[in-house]
């Protein structure tokens, strides 16, 4: 399903494919980001610190989170990573036994986060730049530097390509892990932005102004 986590009622709302059935979840307080790991959602949950735990239509676990959850991510082995915007730290949690993998500061101003492999990707908004996260044991590996306050991320699997928007300058970039190879215009501040999985080789993305997807 397609999550989509309702800051207006505090729920956490699954529209299933292609039917577009609805299903929602009372979770925490303005829930702000959510992925699915494990069998599980895991949602954010902005103004109480907290991740709900949900499985169906279920909210299991009401865990403590870094101050201000902002972006989720999870890898394919259920490592999930909770950005602490008000903190500005990351954790890493176990999708399964639910055990903390470590806490970390990570950037000036972190605000969400992909995952590639095992390693997570953290978009530092304040800090201009965009931070790797390496496990075993949690620490920062590297830094790339991205002018123009980025913000919304994704991550293109097929062309290992990562797309940053930078709402500063109205304008996304395409990177690898470790350059920048170029930047294109977009709307008026662009906060998220999607790869479409089925067009990625044709270099075809979507932008949203002015909410998250």
């Amino acid at each position: 399903p397609v999550l989509v986590p309702a800051e207006d009622t505090d729920e956490l709302v699954a529209v299933s494919l292609p039917g577009g059935r609805l299903q929602a979840t009372l979770v925490g307080r303005q829930p702000h980001a959510a992925v699915a790991a494990g069998g599980r959602f895991f949602v954010g949950n902005e103004r109480d610190g907290s991740v709900s735990v949900l499985e169906g239509s279920r909210e299991l676990h009401r865990l403590e989170a870094p101050v201000g959850p902002g972006g989720l991510a999870a890898t394919r082995r259920g490592q999930v990573a909770v950005v602490g915007v008000r903190e500005r730290a990351i954790e890493v949690l176990d999708a399964t036994t639910l055990a903390s993998r470590g806490r970390i500061p990570v950037g000036l101003g972190p605000t969400h986060v992909v995952a590639r492999g095992e390693r997570f990707f953290v978009v530092d908004t304040r800090g201009n730049g965009l931070v790797e996260v390496m496990m075993d044991p949690l620490r920062i590996h590297r830094r790339t530097h991205l002018e123009g306050a980025p913000y919304g991320i994704a991550y293109d699997r097929s062309r290992r390509r990562f797309w940053v928007t930078l709402t500063a300058s109205n304008r996304v970039a395409e990177l690898t892990d470790r350059r920048v190879l170029r930047t294109f215009p977009t709307v008026r501040q662009p906060n998220s932005i999607a790869v479409d999985p089925e067009r990625s080789e044709e270099h075809t993305s979507e932008l949203q102004s002015p909410c998250n997807l």
